[in-house]
């Protein structure tokens, strides 16, 4: 097999298996939702905060009495748990949805790459492929650097 035909093979393998890298608007929706989420809660906590505040405030100037105190500073500290723990799941759904947006930027700018080459340069060899193995029958199989780049599984035949 000559080196350029075998060049030109796994660039049409490798674009053919980058078609569905794409969906990625669909990602930065669900980022900006939970982003919206996220905030949304934060604010929660900042009011039940305050609440809490007022209601020390209340008690220190004498408003109200020390058993009214406690039994309102319970609740608010029962909804104070309840918001954080909410919190903290929804922000570590947030950070993995920024994760997951990121690396779904870093294969598209891939795939741009790959579909604006005309040969097979070295960056893109350097970026995605470890071993390309030639068999008999014109039959290539392709080992890229990432087992999970793009879904795709780990080898693509092609020829």
């Amino acid at each position: 097999m000559k080196m350029s035909d075998l060049e030109q093979a796994v660039l049409e393998t490798i674009r053919a298996q980058m078609l569905p890298a794409l969906g990625i608007d669909s990602s930065k929706d669900k980022l900006d939702l939970q982003t919206v989420q996220q905030a949304e809660h934060e604010e929660k906590l900042r009011v039940i905060q305050d609440s809490k505040r007022q209601l020390y405030e209340q008690y220190a100037l004498g408003e109200i009495d020390l058993e009214s105190y406690r039994s309102q500073k319970a609740v608010y500290d029962a909804e104070l748990v309840q918001a954080k723990n909410v919190h903290a799941t929804i922000t570590a759904q947030t950070k993995r949805i920024q994760s997951d947006y990121e690396a779904k930027l870093k294969q598209r700018e891939i795939v741009q790459e790959v579909d604006n080459a005309d040969v097979l340069t070295q960056s893109l060899i350097d970026r995605l492929i470890s071993k390309v193995y030639v068999f008999p029958g014109d039959r290539i199989e392709i080992e890229y650097v990432m087992q999970d780049f793009l879904g795709s599984v780990k080898s693509g035949k092609e020829k």
